[in-house]
């Protein structure tokens, strides 16, 4: 890696990091979708994870929630936080796993035989990707969820790079896949990725199935034992091998929805492209959703305290169910945070595009079979298995609660290493083209600037308003 990518991957770090303390900074401990910290205040005052039907939340399985509890224990015992300072340092620590997420994904991203450029540019989307800026300020259980996939992955590439890995690789990957798979539902997309990551190895190397299997069971049977103990306990309490708290929730009567629940097929961002925030009509595209959500706060938790207090009241309530769309925003609502927003959805086609042609990309070399790049498709087929997965995952939740709130983004996270990958591979296939890689370059670095001006803009507001 030559000095000059070695100085824009730290720029990158420092920045990405900068941006998300900024925005982590500014917000209020309460400004979230949810609120996780009810099942840390449980979990405090009674030394116990509590019943999954003890609060909205309490159904999740219990790492992040423990951990957070443990740490807030020690930081109020110890005089470093109070009970009302308590919830700022616990988002704090939501911050630092997402800024802990760009480290581990750099070095999975090092350990891959892509060209320094497109590692670079495959780093810089996940430092500028609003979407993750803004779960790292929020306080949830979604950012250590995708900081423990990428720590997996990056496991994962070791073992596969080593193709005669150790007990002791195999054993520290089978605990931390335990501890994944209990930070969210959504990190169950390790169990499969792992597994045929192991029983592929035979395709590619001069290893015997029977021991690569056997390894790929060796990784999986702790975890697979701890997670079925979890589903039989959850069935017999509570009914549901994994509960969740949208049993018996009638989503459609609650939320405002387009006359078609939900869509599959379709994929229009220009209608965010011309208006960033959800409205009418636009509540029921999924990959229109998926995508939207990425750039931009299209389910507004930011741009709220950019003033017109008036009408951001009477849009919520919109949201919330509990008054017609307002018509028409008062003179000057669509501010330049609003323009800066249709920008960023418009630009954000360049990472998609790229991303779709190193999937494309890949898809080739594995038709082709060829030998030569035999190590790297492998490596690349574990990425593929765990996005696959992931929207496999997203689609099954927008199906089972069709509506705006259940097509979140923040739930195909959780492949963020494969993005930045395919990215990555987007961008080295594209240099081999004359003016590529300046094509590359000069589009996502606009978008990065973008990014880092939007960011600024809401920290203005903020403490301006």
């Amino acid at each position: 890696m030559n000095t000059k990518i070695r100085w824009l991957f730290t720029v990158f770090i420092i920045v990405g990091s900068a941006l998300r303390v900024e925005l982590f900074w500014i917000t209020p401990p309460a400004n979230a979708f949810d609120d996780h910290f009810e099942p840390i205040q449980l979990i405090m005052d009674t030394g116990r994870i509590p019943a999954k039907t003890a609060c909205w939340e309490c159904y999740q399985p219990p790492v992040f929630y423990w951990t957070s509890a443990m740490i807030g224990k020690s930081l109020v015992a110890s005089g470093i936080a109070t009970k009302s300072s308590l919830p700022k340092f616990l988002q704090f620590l939501n911050c630092l796993y997402g800024i802990a997420t760009l480290g581990v994904v750099f070095l999975i991203l090092r350990l891959l035989p892509l060209s320094d450029f497109a590692k670079l540019c495959g780093f810089g989307l996940l430092c500028f990707l609003p979407r993750h800026i803004y779960l790292s300020a929020l306080h949830s259980n979604d950012t250590l969820s995708y900081l423990a996939i990428a720590v997996c992955v990056y496991l994962l590439v070791l073992i596969l790079e080593k193709k005669h890995p150790s007990v002791w690789h195999l054993l520290l990957l089978s605990a931390m896949v335990s501890v994944t798979i209990f930070t969210k539902y959504t990190t169950f997309i390790i169990l499969p990725t792992v597994f045929l990551a192991f029983v592929s190895i035979p395709w590619w190397h001069p290893v015997s199935f029977r021991n690569a299997l056997a390894q790929g069971i060796a990784v999986l049977v702790i975890p697979v034992v701890l997670l079925g103990s979890y589903c039989m306990s959850n069935q017999k309490n509570y009914g549901r091998a994994l509960p969740f708290n949208t049993a018996g929730y009638r989503a459609l009567q609650v939320q405002p929805h387009d006359e078609k629940k939900y869509d599959f097929v379709t994929f229009k961002p220009w209608l965010f492209i011309d208006y960033p925030i959800l409205r009418p009509g636009q509540l029921n595209s999924f990959w229109t959703l998926m995508y939207a959500g990425m750039w931009f706060d299209t389910e507004p938790k930011f741009i709220v305290y950019t003033g017109h207090d008036q009408w951001w009241a009477i849009y919520y309530g919109w949201l919330n169910g509990d008054n017609p769309f307002p018509d028409n925003a008062p003179a000057g609502a669509r501010t330049s945070v609003i323009q800066v927003g249709s920008g960023l959805e418009a630009i954000g086609l360049v990472p998609l595009f790229l991303g779709l042609s190193g999937l494309w990309f890949l898809l080739k070399e594995v038709w082709r079979g060829s030998a030569g790049n035999r190590d790297f498709v492998l490596l690349l087929l574990m990425f593929l298995v765990l996005a696959v997965f992931d929207f496999a995952v997203a689609v099954q939740l927008a199906v089972n609660v069709p509506v705006f709130s259940a097509m979140k983004s923040s739930y195909i996270l959780t492949a963020l290493p494969a993005f930045c990958v395919f990215t990555g591979l987007g961008v080295q296939e594209w240099e081999k083209c004359r003016g590529g890689k300046l094509f590359c370059g000069t589009l996502l670095g606009a978008l990065f600037l973008l990014v880092i001006i939007h960011v600024f803009q809401l920290a203005y507001y903020w403490t301006r308003f």
